[in-house]
Formats: C-alpha cells, sequence, structure tokens
C-alpha cells in the first residue's frame, strides 16, 4: 500500500485519542454524563450475553469444519473469535446509537462548536430527537443487507475465510458511518450526501472505525463519548481541509 494511503488511514485512526482531551473540557463534560450511563448498562448486557454464548458459539460454527479440513482448525478459531468481537462490537455500537442518537449529536455540536466556534446549528427540539432516530433506524436499514449474506456465509467452512475479512471490513465502515454521521447531520447533509462524503474519504473513515472497533474491548462503554469526539475531530479536519484545497 502507498505510503499517501496508509497516512490517511493514520490520520483517521489518529483522530480517535485527539478526541479525548476534548471531552475532559468544562463545557462538554455535562453533556458526556448520560451517554456514559446509558452505555454502561447496554456494554454489560452485550458482555453478559458473550460470556454465556461465545464459547458455545465458537463450538458450534467449529462443528461444521469436515474432518479432512480437520488441520485448518487452529486458523479458523482464532479467525472466528476475532470475527465475533467485531460483530459484538458494532452490535453494541448500533444499539447504543439507536438509544442515544440525540444526545451523540448534540456532543458532537457541542465539540465541533469548541474546535471552530460556529453556534449556528439547529436548535435542538424534539422534532431533533424524532430525525435523529429515524436517522439511527437509516443506518440498520442500510448495514442489514450487506451484512446477512455474509454472515450467513460465514457458516461455510473454507468459504468463510474470504467472508471473516469481509464482515470485519464491513464493521469498521459500519461504525465509522455511525459516528461520523453525528457532524454530518449536525451540518445539514443528508443521508446519502453523508455516504458520498464518507466514499471520499474512505480511508480516512476506516481508519477510525477500525481503531473504534478495536478500543472497545479495553475501554468498553466509554467508547461512545470518545468516538463520537474522534469522529467530530476527523469532520472538521477533513471539512478545513477541503476548504483549503478549494
Amino acid at each position: 500500500m502507498p505510503v499517501a494511503k496508509l497516512f490517511k488511514l493514520f490520520r483517521g485512526s489518529a483522530c480517535l485519542v485527539e478526541g479525548l482531551p476534548l471531552l475532559l473540557r468544562p463545557q462538554i463534560k455535562r453533556f458526556i454524563v448520560l451517554p456514559l450511563l446509558v452505555s454502561m448498562l447496554v456494554y454489560g448486557l452485550i458482555i453478559w450475553l458473550a460470556l454465556i454464548l461465545f464459547s458455545s458459539l465458537i463450538d458450534s460454527l467449529m462443528s461444521f469444519l469436515p474432518s479432512w479440513l480437520d488441520f485448518l482448525r487452529y486458523l479458523f478459531k482464532p479467525l472466528l473469535a476475532i470475527l465475533l468481537v467485531f460483530l459484538l462490537t458494532l452490535a453494541f455500537n448500533l444499539l447504543v446509537g439507536l438509544v442515544l442518537a440525540p444526545f451523540n449529536g448534540l456532543l458532537a455540536e457541542k465539540i465541533e462548536g469548541l474546535l471552530t466556534g460556529k453556534e449556528d446549528f439547529p436548535p435542538f427540539t424534539f422534532s431533533t430527537v424524532i430525525s435523529s432516530v429515524q436517522r439511527e433506524l437509516r443506518k440498520w436499514v442500510y448495514f442489514l443487507p450487506r451484512f446477512l449474506p455474509l454472515f450467513i456465509l460465514s457458516w461455510i467452512p473454507v468459504v468463510n475465510l474470504l467472508t471473516a475479512p469481509l464482515l470485519i471490513l464491513l464493521s469498521a465502515w459500519m461504525m465509522a458511518l455511525q459516528y461520523l454521521d453525528y457532524p454530518a447531520e449536525n451540518n445539514g447533509l443528508n443521508w446519502q450526501q453523508t455516504l458520498g462524503w464518507l466514499r471520499k474519504k474512505r480511508l480516512q473513515s476506516l481508519g477510525l472505525g477500525a481503531v473504534i472497533g478495536l478500543c472497545v474491548p479495553f475501554v468498553g462503554f466509554l467508547i461512545a463519548p470518545i468516538a463520537v469526539a474522534g469522529a467530530t475531530v476527523l469532520w472538521v479536519r477533513e471539512q478545513s481541509g477541503s476548504h483549503k484545497a478549494a
């Protein structure tokens, strides 16, 4: 991969780290309390389910492996484990996003205002809440038709060697879309325009989404506000870069 492309991936992933100190600013702290509480509850539920189902699900998937491919068992097990971690991470982010959509949008607005001085955002009203929830449901409509065929194919031995990396890539893309959608919506982009923006910034977006997925097992329920901050930093940086280029 050319150095320029690697740099774009790194630039996207680095925004998550750069966003973290912003959450400690006095004018931002009060907007992260509710997201943290809800994230903690959802994360606890997913961890509980994972502890119950993880081992039995791995064993069940491995039972589909024919005996003549038994030598691949040591390759499949870690691959399936990584895949399940990414899927649980994605489930966590989508569920938290559905519940906290209006508040994540408000947090992204305050962080963007802190970074740019912008204040002319739409007022936070009940219609904002409805619009945010509808937007989250739109993400599920976008995600499920892409996820389900790959998930079904991942149960087929040998084929799942190809589908597992694709599912991980899809998870990274969806996590980028999940959080970059907040500053995009705050700035008036509709769904198709947001997708177009992410496609133009594909490598930066995948870098951000991948590092969000990798961080969830370590930072747990703290990831939601951190990811909102990181996505907003990436949005502001890329927008300012686009304006300079123009």
